[in-house]
C-alpha cells in the first residue's frame, strides 16, 4: 500500500513542506492509483457530517457503491501525497485537491494565499450545495485533514468561533484533536474573518447544523455514513 510520502504528512512543529509544493493539486495523482486489491487492505471509514456532506478514507472514496448511495458528485482530497484512481469520473463525479491543513500550518505561506485557498474551497462546496450534489471530503487514514477543512468552512460561512467550530466539528468527529500551531492558525483565520466580514448575516443552514450539534452531543458522535462500513471514533 502507498501510504503518504512526505515526512511531515501528519503537520507538526519542526515540519515543512518543499518550498515548491502547491496545495490545491496532488502530484501523486498522475502515478499509478493505489486500490483495495493491492497490498495491505484498509477497510472504508466514513462519517456523515450532516445532509450532502461525508467523510471518509481512501478506501471510501474508491468505493463506487458508497459514492452513489450517497449521491456524491465531488471527492475532494484534503490529505496530500498518496494516489487515488479517479475512475469514478466515468460515473460524473468531480476529483479536486484542497490541502488547506499543509496550508494553514505553512509558515512560508502568507496569510492572503491561505485564505485565498479557503476562498476556493468555500467556491467549491458552494458550487455543490448549488447543484444538489454531496461532498466526500477524503484522506489516507487520518480525520484530521478533512476536518480541519469543514471546521475552516463553517468558520468563513457562518461565521463561528474556534471553539463553537470545533465543538460542532466534534460531535460528528469524536475524539478530534489539533496541535496548537493548528489551533493558532484557526485563531488567527477567525480574526481576520471578523476584520473582513463585520456585521454579515449567518448563512441559513446555521440554524440547522447547531441543532444537530445539539442532538449529537446528546446522542453521543456522528452518523456512519450509508455503505461505509467504518464507525465515526
Amino acid at each position: 500500500m502507498q501510504r503518504p510520502t512526505q515526512a511531515w504528512s501528519r503537520y507538526g512543529h519542526n515540519s515543512r513542506p518543499p518550498a515548491h509544493r502547491s496545495y490545491d493539486e496532488d502530484e501523486a495523482d498522475h502515478s499509478t492509483g493505489w486500490s483495495p486489491s493491492a497490498g495491505a487492505w484498509l477497510p472504508p471509514e466514513a462519517c456523515k457530517v450532516k445532509d450532502a456532506l461525508f467523510l471518509g478514507n481512501v478506501t471510501a472514496v474508491q468505493d463506487s457503491n458508497f459514492v452513489v448511495m450517497n449521491k456524491i458528485g465531488f471527492c475532494i482530497k484534503c490529505q496530500t501525497g498518496f494516489p487515488v484512481p479517479q475512475t469514478l469520473r466515468r460515473m460524473g463525479v468531480t476529483y479536486r485537491v484542497m490541502n488547506l491543513l499543509g496550508a494553514y500550518t505553512d509558515r512560508d505561506l502568507g496569510a492572503e494565499s491561505q485564505d485565498a485557498l479557503l476562498e476556493k474551497f468555500f467556491t467549491m462546496m458552494e458550487d455543490a450545495a448549488e447543484q444538489g450534489l454531496g461532498v466526500l471530503l477524503y484522506t489516507f487514514q487520518d480525520f484530521a485533514w478533512p476536518c480541519f477543512c469543514v471546521v475552516a468552512f463553517w468558520m468563513r460561512k457562518h461565521m463561528w468561533t474556534v471553539d463553537h467550530a470545533l465543538a460542532v466539528m466534534r460531535s460528528r468527529w469524536p475524539g478530534l484533536e489539533f496541535d496548537d500551531n493548528v489551533r493558532q492558525a484557526l485563531v488567527g483565520l477567525a480574526q481576520r474573518l471578523a476584520s473582513r466580514f463585520e456585521g454579515i448575516v449567518l448563512q441559513d443552514d446555521e440554524f440547522v447544523l447547531t441543532n444537530t450539534f445539539g442532538n449529537a452531543t446528546g446522542a453521543g458522535g456522528g452518523d456512519v455514513a450509508e455503505g461505509a462500513q467504518g464507525t465515526a471514533t
